[in-house]
């Protein structure tokens, strides 16, 4: 936007429960704790808005008070299918229940989505400021698997890994983050390869992510 990019995570299957263990449960909130700034979408053509909102909301606060205190955008989508007294009335609604302000777009007309990536953008852009620089990472030899290739595990941190290598990498690149078919068959693979058994070995456990490429999974 504007000549800037944005790099942006999609969190998919956030539910009431998450916290818990319900869904994709709170790997996917570990997760989204990396991330320094909230975009929370509302779907505009919902029954209750302000019950979806506070949904999401209270699984946020119930997991950390880290994802509770992040910087956040609220928007309310899909407005091409509202008469535009009822974007304001919903748009009024939120802000009343958030304390925030509260933007609206349409992602298939294109209404409003360049004010709120700018807007997107300027939160990130602060988070940046205050956020410090990253520690120094320790990288893994290389090994090689017995008859499926050589690649190499880069520990980011003590539940984050990424695996490099070109035949991997190229498993994800082609898998669809979100996706559960795609993804299983890129843990799959991974199983094949002896990455996953290997990461065990160091000590993984449940909701390790594992990187390749630009997707990831999760233990």
């Amino acid at each position: 936007i504007d000549g800037e990019s944005l790099l942006l995570a999609d969190i998919p299957g956030l539910i009431e429960g998450a916290h818990s263990g319900k869904g994709l449960g709170d790997a996917f909130l570990r997760h989204v704790e990396r991330t320094p700034v909230l975009l929370h979408l509302v779907d505009g053509l919902a029954e209750d808005v302000t019950e979806d909102y506070t949904v999401i909301r209270n699984e946020l606060e119930n997991h950390s008070t880290v994802l509770a205190d992040k910087p956040s955008l609220v928007v309310l989508t899909k407005t091409d299918g509202l008469e535009p007294e009822m974007v304001n009335e919903r748009v009024a609604e939120l802000e009343k229940l958030s304390g925030r302000e509260v933007k609206s777009m349409s992602s298939t007309t294109g209404t409003h989505v360049k004010d709120v990536l700018r807007r997107l953008y300027k939160l990130a852009a602060e988070a940046a400021k205050n956020t410090p620089e990253p520690e120094a990472t320790e990288t893994h030899e290389d090994f090689v698997v017995e008859s499926s290739g050589r690649w190499s595990v880069e520990k980011l941190s003590d539940t984050e890994y990424r695996i490099h290598g070109k035949s991997v990498e190229k498993h994800g690149q082609r898998a669809m983050q979100g996706n559960w078919e795609s993804m299983a068959r890129l843990r799959g693979i991974l199983e094949k390869k002896g990455v996953i058994k290997k990461l065990e070995r160091e000590g993984a456990g449940e909701g390790t992510v594992i990187r390749v490429a630009d997707v990831f999974i999760t233990l």
